[in-house]
């Protein structure tokens, strides 16, 4: 999926790739659980096709903050 995002960009990389507006407690455990948005990030990050990625909140910053209590994707 990421291959044909890349190909409609015209590019082979992205300097930035945001996680948008995670707004709510299971959403921020599905980001961060593993096999989830933040395990491909740090994967993308690893093969060079992403320099740096990012969260955003608008809501509330619970769902992020007690995201930090799963390691696991961040230590893998």
């Amino acid at each position: 999926m990421i291959e044909d995002s890349l190909e409609l960009l015209k590019t082979d990389h992205l300097h930035l790739r945001p996680l948008h507006n995670i707004g709510i407690p299971e959403e921020a455990d599905a980001v961060f659980a593993i096999g989830g948005a933040m395990q491909a990030l740090v994967e993308m990050h690893d093969q060079k096709v992403a320099r740096y990625f990012g969260v955003a909140v608008h809501y509330h910053a619970e769902p992020i903050s007690s995201a930090n209590s799963q390691p696991a994707v961040l230590a893998a």
